[in-house]
């Protein structure tokens, strides 16, 4: 299903790579030199990573800083992050649609292989986030917006008017599925964010299985949607034929 007005406020594709010990800093720089034409905009950001291993008969958390630099069209409404063994593709309004997304996540990819040659992808997910923002009404109830029940939204969240989060995650074949419902009204407005995350582990990395992998992925994510959100909802999402 295609909407005139999709809810879509973030699409991303990460790919987390085989680790490389000979990878070193240079990569963004090899990386830029692909990407910069289409995205010319370049910042540098630190984010927080933990390091869980097994320790005899306990565990151990380390956490340290890993720098990403990420790169931007001159709209802001794409963007690549590169990190340690880590590669993602993000679009952000107005959504493009899947063609063009997945046109912009290869270009990113094929940038990525050639500054770094990676020999295996680890994990790669899809994930979309969209924000539902229903119609005013003199009361907000959950369950006509959402498909209570479904393998995804819990039937208790039916009525719920006010506030509620949920979170389904399980193991699908070679990868994991995990679904997350935020309903909230705190800016007086109710809304709802439903964040759909798809994963498989342990691909090849030739282009071909990556691009089937990764439409079954996109494939999913429709089902995973469109099982999640009720009739009301699709028409306030104007479905176009």
């Amino acid at each position: 299903m295609r909407y005139a007005e999709p809810s879509i406020i973030e699409a991303l594709c990460e790919f987390v790579f085989e680790p490389d010990t000979t990878s070193d800093f240079t990569i963004f720089g090899r990386f830029d030199s692909h990407v910069a034409a289409h995205l010319p905009v370049r910042d540098q950001v630190e984010m927080m990573s933990i390091n869980v291993r097994n320790v005899g008969a306990g565990i151990e958390q380390a956490m340290h800083r890993e720098p990403r630099v990420r790169f931007f069209n001159a709209e802001k409404t794409r963007l690549a992050q590169v990190g340690t063994n880590l590669l993602s593709a993000n679009v952000l309004p107005p959504y493009p649609h899947w063609p063009e997304f997945r046109r912009f996540i290869f270009e990113c990819l094929e940038a990525y292989i050639k500054a770094a040659k990676p020999q295996k992808i680890e994990r790669m997910t899809l994930r979309y986030i969209d924000r539902i923002i229903p119609p005013a009404r003199d009361r907000f109830r959950l369950g006509d917006w959402l498909s209570t029940g479904s393998d995804y939204v819990p039937k208790f969240l039916d009525d719920s008017s006010r506030s509620a989060t949920s979170r389904v995650q399980k193991d699908e074949g070679s990868g994991q599925a995990v679904v997350t419902v935020v309903q909230s009204d705190e800016s007086g407005t109710p809304f709802i964010v439903l964040d759909t995350e798809l994963s498989l582990n342990d691909i090849p990395l030739d282009i071909n299985t990556v691009s089937a992998k990764l439409d079954l992925l996109h494939s999913r994510v429709i089902e995973v949607f469109e099982a999640c959100i009720s009739d009301q909802t699709r028409a306030i999402l104007k479905p176009e034929a």
